[in-house]
């Protein structure tokens, strides 16, 4: 049973991963949060500057998405550990999906906050370097961005996870009125069909952005799953941002996000 045992292993230490990667995405978006609060640039507060306003709510937006991502995926593995063997054949997909999304956005969020910050988050008496440091090694350990693609392909070849996932999306996107989702869905559906009849390495090739567009998908999905009256203030922003930064990217289409709803979606966990 060694292998079994060391994958396991494997797999909680991805989780790990995950959650450190989702919380350094919380704590770089509060460091630049806060100090662009007081900021004073061109003759008002540097957050009341649309373009700044727009990076803050990106970031916002993606640590939601994580942190739903994140919670989902333990909740799985917690009812696999109990025997449930519909979230194991999930948990097998999952693990690495997550683990590879939010170790990239967590180097992207460290990066897009420096940089909005401005050169005084780039030196040492900045916390951010530090951050950015630790994030780097996070696409990296316990298998790089390319592993857990093939890890991914590997579990919707011998699992039931990829099926069981696209019930899950379908059962959210049945209470949901957003034809850009629901159409996203079903091409991916198709695609995932035609991507077994590829020769392989045209195979691991589309695999990368199949997975990539699906858990774009699933991210969007979780948010609406966990939306509540209350929550709504938060996650209705970051769902409509993340639908026009992940599939829907028009040049006549980006609305100003106000300063309120930037800081509902960062004040979201106080």
């Amino acid at each position: 049973q060694g292998f079994s045992i060391m994958t396991e292993m494997i797999n909680l230490s991805r989780l790990y991963n995950s959650v450190t990667a989702s919380g350094i995405i919380r704590r770089v978006l509060v460091e630049a949060f806060e100090y662009l609060s007081y900021r004073k640039t061109f003759g008002k507060t540097t957050l009341e500057h649309s373009l700044v306003r727009d990076k803050i709510a990106e970031l916002a937006a993606l640590h939601q998405a994580n942190f739903y991502f994140c919670w989902r995926t333990i909740q799985a593995l917690d009812a696999a550990d109990n025997g449930d063997e519909k979230e194991t054949e999930l948990v097998r997909i999952l693990t690495p999906m997550l683990k590879k999304e939010t170790a990239n956005d967590a180097v992207y969020a460290c990066r897009e906050a420096m940089e909005a910050i401005g050169g005084i988050a780039y030196i040492e008496e900045s916390i951010i370097p530090k951050y950015l440091r630790d994030a780097l090694v996070l696409p990296i350990w316990e298998g790089a961005s390319n592993i857990m693609t093939l890890d991914m392909l590997r579990a919707a070849f011998k699992s039931k996870g990829l099926i069981i996932l696209f019930d899950e999306i379908s059962d959210i996107l049945e209470n949901v009125d957003d034809e850009i989702l629901i159409q996203k869905q079903k091409e991916l559906q198709l695609f995932s069909s035609k991507i077994q009849e590829m020769p392989s390495d045209e195979m691991q090739l589309n695999a990368k952005y199949f997975f990539e567009e699906l858990a774009n998908l699933y991210k969007i999905c979780l948010l609406y799953k966990n939306k509540d009256e209350e929550s709504s203030e938060w996650i209705d922003p970051a769902i409509d941002y993340l639908i026009q930064k992940y599939f829907g990217k028009k040049l006549s289409s980006k609305k100003t996000i106000s300063l309120k709803v930037v800081k509902n979606m960062v004040a979201w966990e106080f």
